[in-house]
């Protein structure tokens, strides 16, 4: 799935409409891209974490294949966040080894090129780990996307690090106990069922004119969501889980280093990759032996679990890596983040063009010297 481009001068000029702007990598997939953030809500059914019970309220963006990216012939820029989420967003970031990020975020910009394109695309949801947010996948959605997928990213509220609304009105995330992460995947299960149905519903912003397949992939607390929402729903005909321990079903929770995870038979096709601290822990070998059909469970070599983020992109970007305290690499790997990012979204790409559109990728079936970091642990 990778395709040579020859845009570079455009993206160039691009970036220097603005001296300041530091703009991501352009993905290695065929299409250029364009990014809507849009609300979605849910009138039907009350936000079971809102003190004031209001309805369930979305924030997603929505990563739409455009023209080809050769034939692109301006290039604009997108924010990866607004300014306030940057600033709300540092403690999170300092937690993470990298601290003072809000200058660095508000320079970031996603490269983006408006165009009409017919093509019926498969639609491609994404969920975030428990207390992080949608942005920080934002250009690992779009090299998915850019592949030839609408890809949505979507923020769960009160689970989400924190959501600006269109209104100005911010949500943060609450405190969560191991004990309430079953219920609260349910409810991102919930949210994904909701936004499928949108999908057909002429008077949604999210509206389709065709009647897409579908699919969905997540991080962390959102890789077990995804399998949450592909049991629960059987509009969205693949999983795949990023690096997420098996929360959703029937958790047992002895104590804060002891859980027990108990699955029913799965059979959506599933794809687990993980930092290799995880394979064999976390619940992942009884999350792997619970699907009964196609699977494959990866590892990436020299990864942590936000590794599966941006966070080490954006962090490379800057040039800051060696600046910053231990704790980075504690959380991020020491692989590169562009190569991150490349290896992840052509692993995501493959598994969904195999299963939405049919394509075949023989970097599903083993081993290759271009994907070395990338260990099979199981096919089946």
């Amino acid at each position: 799935m990778k395709f040579t481009t020859l845009f570079l001068s455009l993206l160039a000029s691009a970036l220097a409409q603005n001296d300041a702007a530091e703009v991501l990598p352009q993905p290695q997939g065929r299409y250029a891209t364009d990014i809507q953030t849009l609300e979605v809500i849910d009138y039907s059914r009350p936000d079971p974490y809102d003190p004031n019970h209001g309805p369930r309220k979305l924030m997603v963006s929505v990563f739409t294949p455009t023209v080809l990216a050769k034939d692109c012939s301006h290039w604009e820029t997108y924010p990866y966040t607004p300014p306030l989420t940057a600033e709300l967003l540092e403690p999170l970031f300092e937690t993470y080894g990298w601290p003072n990020s809000t200058s660095y975020i508000n320079r970031l910009r996603l490269p983006t090129c408006a165009g009409e394109n017919n093509d019926e695309f498969p639609v491609v949801l994404f969920s975030h780990g428990l207390t992080l947010t949608r942005l920080l996948s934002s250009s690992q959605a779009q090299a998915v996307a850019a592949q030839g997928f609408v890809v949505i990213t979507i923020d769960q509220p009160y689970d989400a690090s924190v959501i600006e609304y269109p209104d100005g009105t911010v949500v943060k995330a609450r405190n969560w106990t191991l004990a309430e992460l079953d219920g609260d995947v349910q409810t991102r299960a919930q949210d994904v069922s909701f936004l499928v149905t949108q999908l057909a519903n002429t008077s949604s912003p999210l509206h389709r004119p065709y009647e897409p397949k579908v699919a969905m992939f997540g991080h962390s607390l959102g890789g077990a969501s995804s399998v949450q929402a592909a049991y629960d729903d059987k509009r969205i005909l693949a999983a795949l889980d990023l690096d997420g321990s098996p929360y959703g079903f029937n958790t047992t929770v002895i104590n804060a280093s002891t859980v027990t995870f108990t699955l029913p038979t799965l059979t959506a096709p599933f794809l687990l990759f993980n930092e290799p601290s995880f394979v064999n822990n976390s619940g992942m070998p009884d999350l792997y032996a619970a699907f009964s059909g196609w699977k494959r469970h990866l590892a990436l070599e020299n990864s942590f679990h936000l590794t599966f983020t941006d966070l080490p992109l954006l962090v490379d970007t800057f040039g800051l890596r060696g600046s910053l305290p231990d704790t980075f690499e504690a959380y991020s790997g020491t692989i590169p983040g562009l190569r991150a990012r490349d290896v992840v979204s052509e692993f995501v790409g493959a598994f969904m063009g195999k299963w939405l559109k049919g394509e075949e990728s023989e970097v599903l079936d083993g081993p290759s010297e271009e994907w070395e970091e990338v260990e099979f642990v199981g096919v089946d």
